[in-house]
């Protein structure tokens, strides 16, 4: 990571890559995952402007039992969400909580 602002999240492969396309995209802040989902929260960015901090979009991965093999591309990705819908979501599905945090760009 070069820059703070530009975290993203990704799965480490054996041979020393990364596979998710940069889910999150703009500035991730927080995850989590369990066997089955990981969930995200971002403040979106239109370049060059800084992030939106008023703006938290939170997303959700369902997680594909080939995705070792298939770098994620099997998942699917359930986006964007305010905060309301994304807490009744997590709620009704078990979704894990963010067990990553990072405040200084929350």
């Amino acid at each position: 990571m070069d820059v703070r602002e530009d975290v993203l999240l990704c799965r480490s492969l054996e041979e020393g890559g990364c596979a998710g396309d940069g889910l999150g995209g703009d500035t991730l802040f927080a995850a989590g995952a369990s066997d089955r989902f990981i969930t995200l929260a971002v403040h979106q960015r239109t370049w060059p402007r800084p992030k939106d901090l008023a703006r938290t979009d939170d997303h959700y991965l369902i997680r594909s039992p080939d995705e070792a093999a298939d770098g994620g591309r099997c998942a699917t990705l359930e986006c964007p969400f305010d905060e309301r819908t994304f807490a009744n979501e997590k709620r009704r599905l078990g979704m894990p909580e963010f067990a990553r945090v990072f405040q200084e760009l929350k």
